[in-house]
């Protein structure tokens, strides 16, 4: 294709080449053949594409990390519960109540009798 340039080198019309590497001139002024490539066009949306797919990637990773990253923290916290509720299970005396989803410890057995200090008190 030819391309002729104008005053101060902006470019012009295009047209079509009148033979290899011929240009039909109707002015004055600079003219040249040009090829146009596709390469560059192909190459910079392949490009928007890969960047696309490392973001939408990355953010996915990184939400996979986190919710398996919640779910370990979860399940060892549950765990260390159940274990601090065996020790006190094993070693206290008084006894506990469901009361609602809570568990609260409840005497079993009534507290001793106050007694007076002094016999001569009816």
């Amino acid at each position: 294709m030819c391309i002729h340039f104008r005053k101060h080198g902006a470019p012009g019309e295009i047209q079509n080449t009148t033979g290899p590497g011929e240009c039909s001139v109707f002015s004055k002024g600079y003219m040249g053949t040009v090829v146009p490539v596709s390469g560059q066009q192909e190459d910079a949306a392949s490009l928007l594409n890969w960047r696309l797919v490392v973001v939408l990637g990355g953010i996915l990773v990184m939400g996979m990390v986190s919710f398996i990253g919640g779910l370990v923290w979860k399940t060892l916290r549950r765990r260390r519960t159940k274990e601090l509720e065996m020790q006190t299970e094993m070693g206290v005396a008084v006894g506990t109540v469901w009361v609602g989803r809570s568990r609260l410890p409840a005497a079993n057995m009534c507290r001793t009798q106050p007694q007076l200090e002094s016999e001569m008190l009816p």
